[in-house]
């Protein structure tokens, strides 16, 4: 990837103009030649030793010119403490600027400090609201999270059809623990009718995929369930 992008860069830079390459035109101030330099140093691509150092510059350079790509990423290398000391609170003041831009994955990371008070105080209802915004775009991690802020009426009203349709959504797409969820769902009777064939269908497929709480779930619904329903189950598993 890191290389097609070198090639796009280089592209750009013959019909603009940027005779003396990629790296002149990030050092004279291009943002997305920044942009590009700091994900080579980062992944150690595009003949580039890998150096966070290196990498916290050039998505500094291109972040502070309002590129949201280089404003998330730098956010990232700060708040995992990568080629600097960690710095949640700069790392989310970064995360802001890119959540602002429309970035899902900025929302995410911005609402995950939120929900945990790291980097600003806590606030579960901006956390929510966060959450939404990256859920609405199909962010599947944000949309399980703000799954269960429904369910525990954290930052939001406890509203279980909620929770349930956000599940839903991230189960759909191959999220385990979404998954798991929607499962308990089925089988309690939560924002949505009881249904024990539909439980096991999908905290089966989540223990199929080693979620812990999954796979002792289904070994407690096995004990609830007929062998026709698990054979119903285990059927529809096979036609999804």
């Amino acid at each position: 990837m890191l290389i097609r992008r070198f090639a796009i860069l280089a592209l750009t830079c013959a019909i603009v103009g940027c005779s003396s390459g990629p790296r002149n035109a990030a050092e004279g101030g291009n943002a997305e030649a920044q942009y590009e330099f700091g994900a080579a140093f980062e992944e150690g691509m595009g003949g580039e030793t890998q150096d966070y150092s290196a990498a916290l510059d050039w998505y500094r350079r291109a972040a502070e010119q309002g590129h949201a790509g280089a404003q998330y990423r730098l956010a990232l290398l700060l708040a995992d403490g990568l080629g600097a000391t960690a710095n949640p609170e700069e790392a989310a003041r970064w995360f802001a600027a890119a959540a602002e831009q429309g970035s899902a994955e900025a929302q995410l990371q911005l609402g995950n400090l939120y929900d945990a008070g790291e980097g600003v105080e806590r606030d579960r209802v901006e956390a929510a609201r966060l959450f939404r915004l990256a859920a609405e775009q199909g962010q599947i991690d944000a949309q399980y999270n703000l799954g269960m802020l429904y369910s525990a009426g954290l930052g939001v009203p406890r509203d279980e059809v909620e929770a349930t349709r956000w599940f839903r959504s991230a189960a759909e797409k191959d999220d385990v623990g979404a998954m798991f969820q929607l499962g308990v769902s089925y089988a309690d009777g939560l924002g949505l009718k009881q249904n024990m064939v539909q439980a096991y269908l999908w905290i089966a497929r989540a223990a199929d995929r080693e979620h812990v709480r999954a796979i002792e779930e289904r070994k407690l619904l096995e004990e609830r369930m007929s062998d026709e329903e698990i054979a119903e189950a285990q059927r529809l598993s096979v036609d999804w």
